[in-house]
Order: C-alpha cells, then sequence, then structure tokens
C-alpha cells in the first residue's frame, strides 16, 4: 500500500493597475505605492498625489489581467484641490480709486469680504466673478478711498454644498504725504537747510507700474508760489546750501501718487544781519 501525500497549492490571480486621465492616458503624477508599481493581489491602484493645484483633474482605474487584452476602466473620481493664489498688497493714491482682489481655484462657492477690527457691511462693493477655468476671482473697489480705509482686508471663499471655507489676506495701503520738515526752521543768512519729505508707504514698496511724482514749491511773504527745481537725486528731499532772505516762506511737498495728490507744508525763517543807513551829506551851519 502507498502513501501518496498530495500538496496543494493556491494561486492567487494577480492584476496590474495603472491611473489615468480622463482621455485614457496613462499618467505618472505623485508618488505611487507599492501596489500601483507592480501587481497588486486585491486589483487595486493606490496613487499618492501631493495637493497642489496642478493635480486638480479627473482621474480612471484601467485594470488589466495577465494574458487577456481586456481590461476595466473604473467610474471617474474627480479631484478638486481647493487652493488660491497669493494676493499682493494693492496700493492706492489718497483720494484715488482701486480694487483689491482674491482668486480662488479648485472649486465654486460664495465669497465675503471683512477688514480687521470693522464691522462696517462690504458687499456692496464686491463683485465676484463666474467660476471659469478652475478659478473665482473676487474684487472689493474703493472710490475717492480715504486714509482710514487703510488696513487689511480678509476675503473668504465658502465652497458650495460643503461646510469647508478658505481666507485669504491682503493689505490696502494708502499713499499720502504724512509730513514735510525742515531743519532747521529758524535760520540765518548763509545756512544750509535740509527738507524731508515722509509718506505712508516705503516708496520702494509700490509697484513698477504705479507712477510717484514730487513737486516741491515755495509761496514767499508776497504770497507768490515758485516751482523749485530738484537739488538732490532723492525727489523727497530738498536742499538750500546758502539760505538767503528770499529763502524764507511756507515749502509744500506734493506728491501725485497715480493720478491722486496728497501734499503737506513747512514753514522756515531766515534771519538777515541789519543794515545801518549812515547819511555822509555834511551840513551847512
Amino acid at each position: 500500500t502507498a502513501k501518496v501525500t498530495m500538496q496543494k497549492q493556491w494561486y492567487q490571480r494577480r492584476v496590474r493597475g495603472e491611473a489615468l486621465d480622463s482621455n485614457g492616458a496613462a499618467i505618472n503624477v505623485g508618488t505611487p505605492d507599492e501596489s500601483a508599481k507592480g501587481y497588486s493581489p486585491e486589483g487595486s491602484v493606490i496613487i499618492t498625489l501631493t495637493t497642489v493645484i496642478a493635480n486638480s483633474g479627473t482621474y480612471k482605474c484601467k485594470v488589466t489581467y495577465p494574458g487577456s487584452i481586456g481590461q476595466s476602466v473604473s467610474n471617474a473620481i474627480v479631484l478638486s484641490v481647493i487652493g488660491s493664489k497669493p494676493p499682493t498688497d494693492t496700493f492706492i493714491g489718497l483720494g484715488g480709486d482701486g480694487t483689491l482682489q482674491c482668486t480662488f481655484t479648485g472649486r465654486t462657492g460664495t465669497v465675503a469680504w471683512t477688514k480687521t477690527g470693522s464691522t462696517t457691511d462690504l458687499s456692496a462693493d464686491v463683485n465676484t466673478g463666474t467660476y471659469q477655468n478652475g478659478e473665482i476671482v473676487s474684487t472689493l473697489s474703493f472710490t475717492a478711498v480715504t486714509s482710514d480705509k487703510e488696513g487689511q482686508y480678509s476675503c473668504t471663499m465658502t465652497y458650495n454644498g460643503i461646510t469647508e471655507t478658505k481666507t485669504l489676506q491682503v493689505w490696502l495701503k494708502v499713499m499720502r504725504v504724512t509730513s514735510v520738515t525742515a531743519t532747521p526752521i529758524y535760520n540765518s543768512v548763509g545756512d544750509s537747510i535740509a527738507f524731508s519729505c515722509a509718506v505712508s508707504w516705503p516708496v520702494a514698496d509700490l509697484p513698477s507700474d504705479f507712477t510717484h511724482t514730487v513737486v516741491w514749491t515755495r509761496t514767499g511773504a508776497d504770497s507768490n508760489s515758485v516751482t523749485l527745481g530738484a537739488t538732490t537725486a532723492d525727489p523727497y528731499a530738498f536742499n538750500i546750501n546758502s539760505a538767503t532772505p528770499l529763502d524764507m516762506g511756507v515749502y509744500k511737498c506734493e506728491v501725485d501718487f497715480n493720478g491722486a495728490k496728497s501734499s503737506d507744508v513747512t514753514t522756515v525763517y531766515v534771519r538777515s544781519l541789519p543794515v545801518l543807513c549812515v547819511d555822509t551829506t555834511a551840513s551847512a551851519l
């Protein structure tokens, strides 16, 4: 009697999977795990994607069985990466017009604007566009802006059907002349006088297309206003190397910020030496 030992071997059917875009083309994005690199016993494909805006899109999963020419494609899965484009600080000249802008990506929704430290309703000045090319743009407009409008604003997107929000923050910076100084104010003939015109925000931060033109004028005792030529490379500075009585008066620094003008003044005094008049005509006795 012969004893036969039979060993039963189980072979697991293995399948190969890959990710496809909406047109059926294979894609290679992110970092796939081991099951996506070769054969997966479960017949699944797992792709790990970094949540960046560029990875938004429609994905499909194709499963191919060894030795066959057929394939199975799953229903499409849409990945929407909610993101935004960082807003830049916005400069507006005092009294000028302008807008703040926020751009959201990945999904449409409603946008609300608020100002830090204020409860003012801004909705009347908000314009939110339609969702196009994966983006939605919202703007907050200002007309004849005043200095109290300066500050940090927040735009918040609430995505439709989801209790999810994204908030962006942007500064409105109102460009204006804040002071004009003269050193010294009281002068004698021959003294040097240095003038300085200060503004609300560093002009080095202004965008390249934001124009700013400085004009210095002096109004003397005769009430006539004279435009002064530049004396330094810095238009916000003005110097007098040797003062005369004619230099006494009110000095104004006026800056045109993209068509919106702002100015301030300071007064300078120049003391002259007294002149002694002597009558040399001999009088007859």
